[in-house]
């Protein structure tokens, strides 16, 4: 984030409550906020962090990335350009992002820092997922409710809401921003079910989860019968061959 601050058009902050990350973001130049509210399981409440942005610099651009995240120079650049020519307040930046190990940051350029980027190999993030949010300087963020940051959902409900309300929706993915941290992400945790789905009940979309499932039930019965039709087809002409050399024995 540090890297980022080289353009003087970018203000990273991080939100925290914990001392020893506000001492270490001032060590970089990095400035941090007090994370403004949380729920009873004390995950921070989305809107409350992204209003507290809004208030502190107004006239930003607001984007969030989880910690995990390394954003394109590139994606702020194309955000920065384009919001010029867009309805105020009614247009939202998504990303997509690759999942790849990185190695270690050092003091960069923002050119060398892209260039980083750049030669990452990894895997795409699914394609409903969305891991760098750039919203206006006027956004109206009261739809968020109580949603929370850490929990699933989160990139679902703002896309929900930019879709009912015919925003202007742009992709950056093409601009390689990068996730890392990805081989604990997927491990096992205990929650209670209200904690985990706690974002949940803001989905305008109810049956969103239905339809996803039932889509990936699809694909996965399709492909195993493409798989077994494959197999018939390649047994098929095992056995005609053996069959046509049975011939020309016979004939011989």
């Amino acid at each position: 984030m540090s890297i980022l601050q080289k353009d003087p058009r970018v203000v990273s902050v991080v939100f925290t409550v914990n001392q020893n990350v506000s001492r270490f973001c001032s060590k970089w130049g990095v400035r941090s906020l007090s994370t403004p509210s949380s729920n009873k399981y004390g995950l921070p409440i989305f809107r409350d962090l992204l209003r507290k942005a809004q208030s502190s610099y107004p006239g930003y651009l607001i984007t969030y990335i989880n910690s995990d995240i390394l954003i394109s120079p590139r994606a702020i650049k194309v955000a920065l350009a384009m919001s010029k020519s867009l309805t105020p307040g009614k247009y939202f930046f998504g990303s997509r992002v690759l999942s790849a190990n990185m190695g270690s940051l050092s003091a960069m350029s923002i050119l060398n820092y892209q260039h980083f980027l750049n030669k990452a190999i990894g895997v795409m993030r699914h394609y409903r997922s969305c891991d760098v949010f750039i919203f206006p300087p006027e956004f109206d963020f009261s739809f968020l409710g109580q949603v929370v940051v850490g929990r699933w959902y989160i990139d679902n409900v703002v896309m929900d809401h930019i879709h009912l309300n015919h925003y202007d929706l742009i992709d950056l993915t093409h601009t390689i921003s990068v996730h890392q941290g990805f081989e604990t992400s997927g491990s096992k945790t205990r929650l209670a079910g209200e904690d985990f789905n706690w974002n949940k009940r803001y989905l305008h979309s109810k049956n969103i989860e239905k339809t996803f499932f039932l889509y990936n039930k699809l694909v996965c019965y399709y492909s195993v019968c493409l798989v077994i039709f494959f197999l018939l087809l390649y047994c098929c002409q095992v056995f005609s061959h053996q069959e046509s050399l049975n011939i020309l024995q016979t004939n011989s």
